[in-house]
């Protein structure tokens, strides 16, 4: 073949193209094939844990009362990260709202019916089962007279999984 033919940007010179010289250059954080879309932009420096840790934090705190005590926070934190499961972030602040604005807290939920707790968080999937593992939270958190903050202690309680106990480990520590 003679000379290449450059057409609109493209060198055609009778030579099939192999897949790494077909596959176009990609920027960091962006699909394969995705035409248009926002491009992610990776930070100068990786957030550390403790970054991490501060953000979650300040996550799971917003849900709760700030003029509570620390006692009343950590269960309030507690509630929240058992309702979190499966539910849409907007749906579980409204419900923290207005579980919040009840008074929540262990001896509140001592004394509410479990019926009156399930209306209260209706809007939340598994809203039954929910409000049975918040009652029996607020028995084993009464007994200890302290929301547990070690993974031995967290993984008992019902509705705790190890995923959430990870997230309530570095939160409440």
């Amino acid at each position: 073949m003679g000379d290449a033919v450059n057409f609109e940007g493209f060198k055609y010179t009778g030579k099939r193209k192999t897949a790494s010289e077909r596959r176009k250059p990609q920027l960091l954080g962006s699909k394969r094939g995705k035409v248009g879309g926002a491009k992610r932009v990776l930070p100068l420096h990786e957030e550390s844990e403790e970054d991490r840790i501060r953000a979650a934090k300040e996550k799971w705190f917003g849900f709760t009362d700030p003029k509570a005590e620390t006692a009343v926070r950590r269960f309030q934190v507690l509630v929240a990260v058992l309702l979190s499961k499966q539910t849409h972030p907007s749906v579980l602040s409204s419900s923290m709202k207005s579980l919040v604005d009840e008074g929540l807290c262990v001896e509140y939920v001592l004394k509410i019916e479990e019926d009156k707790l399930r209306d209260q968080i209706k809007s939340v999937h598994y809203n039954r089962q929910k409000a049975s593992h918040i009652k029996s939270a607020a028995v084993a958190v009464s007994e200890a007279k302290e929301v547990p903050a070690t993974h031995d202690e967290l993984i008992k309680l019902p509705g705790i999984g190890p995923a959430l106990v990870k997230i309530l480990v570095n939160v409440l520590n």
